[in-house]
């Protein structure tokens, strides 16, 4: 089977629960025989961009590999900013542009994956975008319910920069968590609890 696996987050290095368990489900995929095209966003802070040691990681369990910035720039911030208006500050994060899209595009035609894997909501709309564009179906597995999640960390937050970045998340991820449940072809919860 051939996978198109998206993943939210930078999978490796594997130093915190989420990377680990993307981490050890790409391994386990991989090791039962499954080809992985990966797409996955990491910071372009300094200090937190892939290293070459954690690219060759990737590429001992997927074919083919994009990992795709997340800017900081003026106008990368302009454009969240704009996308806020329907989308959560996350999944506005990992929007692609046209240039980015038509790049993926070709690559996953040319992979001919059978199936997206969306591992975590965030990556939801280029997931969505790509499994409709390859006709192919689409696999959701949750990270936390999302939207009573994010809630709590805001609740939480002692510092108003952590406020304000998580509070501007909040809007639409109920509606958007929903929409990448119902969509899916298949769902896999992160616990029983959820």
């Amino acid at each position: 089977m051939k996978i198109a696996y998206f993943s939210t987050q930078m999978p490796y290095p594997p130093n915190h629960g989420g990377r680990v368990d993307d981490w050890r489900r790409l391994c386990a995929l991989e090791t039962a025989g499954a080809r992985i095209h990966l797409v996955t966003w990491c910071s372009d802070r300094p200090g937190e961009r892939p290293e070459p040691g954690h690219l060759e990681a990737l590429y001992a369990v997927a074919e083919v590999v994009h990992v795709w910035p997340i800017r900081r720039t003026l106008d990368e911030r302009l454009m969240r900013l704009m996308r806020l208006t329907r989308w959560p500050s996350h999944v506005a994060s990992r929007m692609l542009s046209r240039q980015q899209w038509s790049v993926l595009r070709q690559s996953l035609e040319a992979f001919a994956p059978d199936v997206v894997w969306q591992d975590g909501l965030y990556s939801y709309t280029t997931a969505h975008r790509a499994a409709q564009a390859m006709g192919v179906p689409r696999f959701y597995r949750s990270h936390n319910i999302e939207h009573v999640y994010m809630a709590r960390q805001v609740a939480k937050a002692t510092s108003w920069r952590d406020k304000l970045a998580w509070g501007l998340n909040l809007p639409h991820l109920r509606r958007v968590e929903h929409a990448a449940v119902a969509g899916a072809a298949a769902y896999f919860d992160i616990s029983t609890d959820d």
